[in-house]
């Protein structure tokens, strides 16, 4: 199969409006692409897929990228308050919008049901590449199951969808902390990148090439 890949640029300072339309320049008019799933990281793993989109729809996904940022930014300044929970989303944050938006994209998911220290351990394990017991494996394929089932009723079935809450939920809590304004930025393109996937991906899957 003849893909096209996405070659990072020279350097980490671009920016997201720069990513996207160097993206655009790239898969607008390839059948096939593969988009590195990590900016600027040393990693074989990309997005192998079709992305259906033309200037209007790069206009738009800019447009929309932008205004999401602007909710995590004004989520993140609230974000220890919306994780204890004392009151509710829409309380705490008095826009009812920004309250919708936490519930769908930030809010943690349910893991009620599950011993989390035991999803901890496990997840410890196959991070380090070590074995698992088949109880194990199918206790953490329950609770992977509950998450992305979560997933689907929050933003629907399309590609990223986890990796859309997962990158957004993570700018938030970089947010929240003061991270560095590099760490937000690569965090940022990563957002871009899930975002622009779902909305316009119209095949794609995970590779790594070795």
């Amino acid at each position: 199969m003849n893909v096209k890949r996405i070659n990072y640029p020279d350097t980490h300072q671009i920016s997201v409006d720069e990513w996207l339309k160097l993206l655009f320049e790239e898969t607008s008019n390839s059948a096939m692409v593969d988009i590195p799933v990590f900016y600027g990281v040393d990693s074989n793993d990309f997005y192998r897929c079709q992305i259906d989109w033309d200037i209007k729809k790069y206009e738009t996904i800019l447009e929309k990228y932008r205004m999401h940022y602007a909710n995590i930014k004004k989520i993140a300044l609230f974000l220890d308050g919306l994780q204890n929970m004392d009151k509710s989303s829409k309380q705490i944050l008095d826009n009812e919008d920004l309250a919708k938006f936490w519930d769908t994209y930030i809010r943690p998911f349910d893991s009620s049901g599950f011993d989390m220290e035991r999803i901890s351990h496990i997840n410890e394990h196959i991070e380090a590449g070590e074995n698992i017991s088949e109880e194990d494996n199918n206790y953490h394929k329950l609770y992977v199951e509950s998450i992305y089932s979560e997933v689907e009723k929050r933003i629907g079935k399309r590609y990223c969808t986890y990796e859309l809450i997962m990158r957004s939920v993570r700018l938030c809590q970089l947010m929240s902390v003061g991270a560095p304004e590099i760490i937000i930025l690569n965090e940022a393109r990563e957002l871009a990148t899930a975002m622009l996937i779902y909305e316009y991906g119209v095949s794609c899957k995970r590779v790594n090439e070795n």
